[in-house]
């Protein structure tokens, strides 16, 4: 028992007067505060307006929460709410799906290129693809905090017991995704600045494979993860598809 984490974190950061900020708010704010510093040092890179950037972020943050809470709703408790319909929009009490949440990002990014022609769906996503990861790893540290999409049961000395769950040694699986987002942006981020992978739709086709691909494989450390696993399935061959079709069109352009 010594060898193992006491895990009970408080989910409230602090309070200013009747304010209460919690650590899944404020995970979810510095993500969006890291997003915002490079995706506009991206804009300045490629030479274009670092004002897009926080348009990009507005488009991207509504129609993650919207597409989110919409997951949550039909791909996990989909009973509960049409039980409790107003509940829906109760989303401070929490209930967000990261499926969701991408979905809701795809359709984002399709109306603000709608609205900004001199921008490409490609060239907006494909960068996205590098930044997502920093934003999916600070969520994860929140789910962290709200000791909430905990791991299975385990005997590993890092296993951390969530006292508020139960008083059983876990795998803290919200720190496995977050290492693995955080690792693969790196690698993104690298290829970008190498100069790599610049094909329309070759980012996110490795973002795709890698970020779901390997969730899946976290998943099984995860209690009650069946339904993610196959949620995912669909990203990874989307991915899939995206890679060959660059490596299709590598191939038609070295001819």
């Amino acid at each position: 028992m010594l060898n193992y984490i006491i895990w009970n974190a408080d989910p409230i950061a602090f309070s200013l007067g009747s304010l209460t900020f919690k650590w899944y708010g404020l995970s979810w704010g510095i993500g969006l505060l890291c997003a915002s510093f490079f995706l506009q040092f991206i804009h300045s890179k490629e030479n274009k307006d670092s004002q897009h950037a926080m348009k990009i972020l507005e488009y991207l943050f509504i129609g993650a929460l919207i597409g989110a809470r919409l997951g949550a709703v039909f791909f996990y408790e989909s009973q509960y709410f049409l039980e409790n319909p107003l509940e829906i929009l109760k989303i401070w009490k929490g209930g967000l799906a990261s499926h969701g949440g991408g979905i809701g990002m795809l359709v984002a990014l399709a109306l603000f290129v709608r609205n900004y022609p001199n921008y490409t769906y490609w060239w907006i996503i494909d960068r996205l693809s590098i930044i997502i990861c920093l934003i999916g790893g600070c969520i994860r540290l929140g789910n962290l905090m709200n000791s909430e999409i905990y791991g299975k049961t385990t005997d590993v000395s890092w296993a951390f017991i969530f006292t508020k769950i139960d008083q059983l040694p876990r795998h803290p699986s919200q720190l496995y995704e977050a290492f693995m987002v955080f690792g693969l942006f790196g690698l993104f981020f690298y290829w970008y600045n190498q100069g790599k992978y610049r094909g329309a739709g070759c980012m996110t086709g490795w973002y795709f494979t890698l970020a779901f691909g390997l969730r899946t494989l976290l998943e099984f450390f995860k209690e009650s993860a069946v339904t993610t696993q196959l949620l995912n399935v669909p990203f990874v061959v989307v991915g899939v598809f995206l890679l060959l079709r660059c490596r299709r069109n590598n191939k038609k352009t070295l001819k």
